[in-house]
């Protein structure tokens, strides 16, 4: 009820304290008529889709909201679409995180919101068993979005039919700056399709993936043409490291002056808004 009333609270942080549905329920219509509170982090309680649709239905008219974080929350496929619905007519979120649930076809739906959302600029998916299917409607929203620049996809089991989806999707976006694919197991055919891609892509700045060794040579190959990419953090895929000459060529090429600075102009212009270190380990 404070909320109601509350005119200089803007970010309000509840997360891991086994909050069940109807807090969120309570949150909702709190959010229905308050006008200052930018960000909402509450991860790691217990909303269910009951809660997250609460929370949905409330940003259709709340104005102010900008970033909310719902990780580990047993969200499922009705929060998802319920909150896809709502990046079609929402003009303020700029940051959604609902990872870490069970979402299958509702990143189809999240995608479809995509293609006409005009304000969302990062989007947290980690761990939600997006698979190879949901990545290529990711992937082809990402062809006509013009506003995400941070995309958090990791451990949803993408394969090397994702990747390759994404790497087709990199080839045409010219807004996405910061891109985490890691634990998707994308084998030496994702990779180089992704290394591909890199050659093309004039707006990724920070890219993590696992790749195998046989793949580091595409990374190499590609960093030579391409002149953005600042960060590349690879893992060691099953825990078999690259070659340490091919990690010395990728460093040297990557510290190419002329990266910084492209990297520089990038934080300058555009309104990343990187998802904290804290909160994305809780998408994992």
């Amino acid at each position: 009820d404070a909320l109601k009333v509350n005119t200089s609270l803007t970010t309000l942080r509840i997360s891991e304290n086994v909050l069940v549905c109807r807090a969120a329920e309570m949150l909702a219509d709190a959010l229905r008529v308050n006008r200052t509170l930018v960000e909402l982090e509450a991860t790691g309680n217990v909303f269910f889709n009951q809660g997250a649709i609460a929370l949905a239905d409330a940003l259709k008219t709340n104005t102010c909201l900008a970033r909310i974080y719902l990780a580990r929350n047993n969200i499922s496929m009705g929060g998802a679409i319920a909150f896809a619905d709502v990046l079609k007519v929402n003009t303020t979120l700029t940051a959604l995180s609902i990872g870490s649930c069970l979402m299958a076809p509702g990143a189809e739906a999240l995608a479809s919101a995509l293609k006409v959302n005009t304000a969302l600029v990062e989007l947290g998916l980690n761990s939600c068993r997006v698979g190879a299917e949901g990545c290529a409607a990711i992937a082809d929203a990402l062809k006509i979005n013009t506003t995400l620049a941070v995309l958090e996809i990791t451990n949803n089991n993408i394969g090397p039919g994702g990747a390759a989806a994404l790497a087709g999707g990199l080839k045409v976006n010219t807004t996405l700056t910061r891109l985490n694919m890691r634990l998707n197991d994308v084998g030496i055919e994702g990779e180089t399709a992704i290394a591909e891609a890199l050659k093309t892509n004039v707006s990724l700045v920070k890219l993590g993936l696992d790749v195998h060794p046989e793949g580091g040579r595409a990374f190499v190959d590609a960093l030579k043409v391409n002149r953005t990419l600042v960060s590349l953090e690879i893992s060691p895929h099953y825990g078999v490291p690259l070659p340490l000459e091919l990690n010395y060529e990728i460093d040297g090429l990557l510290a190419d002056p002329a990266r910084a600075a492209f990297a520089a102009g990038e934080a300058d212009t555009k309104p990343a808004l990187e998802i904290p270190l804290a909160k994305r380990s809780k998408d994992e």
